[in-house]
């Protein structure tokens, strides 16, 4: 940290080296001084100063430092950890707000799929809730005190999804981690691993996660011996898998083995019905979360014009509209006038 060898440090008062080494303050009031940060030798370090007391009274005291980069780096790394190993499921069946005869559907089938362990493929258009019914179904599922973890298959290059999969054996590769690191596949051992997107995994890797589902086992990255695995599958996708087959685009032989249970969730011009009561939900949510008080009702003038748009974006897409629309009316009157709403509508 100093820059100064041992030979030049011995036998040297600590002041005399650097006046934030001294531990003459310590000394006097017997005060501990924990976590103070320092400019030492061109380098921030976090320094404690600790008081050593028996029962004659203080005999001394210990000087501890540490680079303040060390810290970040372990501190980075405990939350990395963290994220990896606890996974929260935040929705459930519940969540999927709405009586609408095509929701309803989509529900019951997510409440009888989550009495099996069969693996189930849930398809609809982005932003219908896909992942919120996943959840729903490993929360209302056996398999609801251990993990449910997710991973986008479109959001990773392969050679990273596939070591962020499968996991790597130390030395597998350059930059990998020192003495290896599990996969989510063992990462949602006992529990759930859902992959979304399922559509754009590339081919190479569809050819492992089909030995994953037929064998029940992983083999890492670099590794030699396989990993047994207890892993329910989900797996979602805005695509039309059938027509990938047909076109040579997915393999046919693991469409077979994700196409085993079947939800199609449906999109919001689906169902129309449940769009006002959905708005009104989603409106105090959106309010909770930008931190505006009170819990008033979302104005009825904006009835016709939410029931009267196609959503394409379907429920992501109404969340989006609602935030905005909170915002504008945070600034008006309670209740606002028609006149004003219709206004900020044609805005929004």
């Amino acid at each position: 940290l100093l820059g100064i060898t041992a030979a030049g440090l011995a036998g040297r008062r600590l002041e005399e080296i650097s006046p934030a080494l001294s531990l003459d303050e310590v000394l006097r009031s017997g005060k501990r001084e924990a976590e103070s940060v320092h400019r030492l030798g061109g380098k921030m370090v976090v320094v404690n100063r600790i008081p050593l007391a028996t029962g004659a009274g203080l005999s001394g005291a210990v000087l501890t430092l540490q680079e303040a980069g060390a810290i970040h780096r372990a501190d980075r790394s405990l939350r990395t950890r963290a994220r990896t190993r606890v996974r929260t499921v935040r929705y459930t069946l519940d969540d999927l707000h709405g009586q609408s005869e095509p929701l309803a559907k989509a529900r019951m089938l997510g409440l009888r799929y989550a009495r099996v362990d069969s693996t189930v493929l849930i398809g609809g258009e982005s932003g219908t809730g896909k992942e919120v019914m996943a959840q729903g179904i490993h929360q209302a599922s056996a398999r609801h005190h251990f993990p449910f973890i997710a991973v986008n298959c479109a959001s990773l290059p392969e050679t990273l999804l596939e070591s962020e999969l499968f996991g790597y054996e130390d030395g597998a590769f350059s930059g990998a981690r020192r003495g290896g690191k599990p996969g989510l596949f063992e990462a949602a051992h006992n529990g759930t691993l859902f992959l979304d997107e399922i559509g754009d995994m590339p081919p190479a890797l569809q050819i492992r996660l089909l030995r994953v589902l037929q064998e029940r086992q992983v083999m890492p990255v670099g590794g030699s011996e396989p990993v047994p695995v207890n892993v329910r599958i989900m797996a979602a996708t805005h695509r039309d898998l059938a027509a990938m087959v047909a076109a040579g685009a997915f393999r046919q032989d693991l469409f077979f083995r994700l196409n085993i249970l079947r939800i199609d969730m449906p999109t919001l011009r689906e169902r129309r019905d449940d769009i006002w009561l959905l708005a009104q939900n989603l409106y105090q949510r959106v309010r909770q979360n930008l931190g505006l008080a009170g819990e008033p009702p979302l104005p009825d003038a904006l009835r016709d014009a939410l029931l009267a748009y196609a959503w394409p974006g379907n429920i992501r897409e109404l969340e989006n509209v609602l935030e905005r629309l909170a915002v504008f009316l945070a600034e008006m009157p309670d209740p606002p006038p028609d006149e004003q709403v219709r206004r900020i509508v044609a805005d929004v």
